[in-house]
């Protein structure tokens, strides 16, 4: 209902661990034990800057185990986040989160971590963003 009303916004994605007063059971070296339950929780909001407000448009809680970049995949909205800007974090810029926001015809703004084999596809994808964004 928002969107329909105020129409400058951008996509924010981000999550956070967070404590329980619920124990779990769990083994330690051979010895069960109780320790505290741990989640985390992802979100994917639109923040209307003009006005300050941000809507949320998903959100999942999770095991605190659970990666960022996986969750972001389960609960992005496409029909929701459509030609936007997406900001994250490092914990989003895998290949398959980059490709799905550009399919939605937004526009990933999320920080590239250069390490590993995958350093090489990121250079040429940021590359590539550039030419696509720059050329409009």
């Amino acid at each position: 209902m928002i969107d329909q009303r105020v129409k400058e916004g951008v996509i924010i994605t981000d999550s956070t661990g967070i404590s329980t007063d619920r124990y779990e059971e769990c083994k330690i070296v051979m010895d069960d034990t109780k320790k505290i339950q741990e989640k985390k929780w992802h979100i994917i909001g639109k923040y209307y800057y003009n006005n300050g407000l941000i809507s949320i448009i998903s959100a999942k809680s999770t095991s605190v185990r659970s990666h960022d970049s996986t969750v972001f995949r389960e609960i992005y909205d496409k029909s929701l986040c459509k030609n936007n800007f997406v900001f994250g974090d490092k914990g989003y810029d895998s290949s398959d989160n980059l490709r799905m926001i550009e399919k939605s015809g937004s526009i990933p703004i999320i920080k590239i971590r250069y390490k590993g084999i995958r350093k090489k596809y990121k250079k040429l994808y940021l590359e590539h963003t550039a030419r696509i964004y720059i050329n409009k």
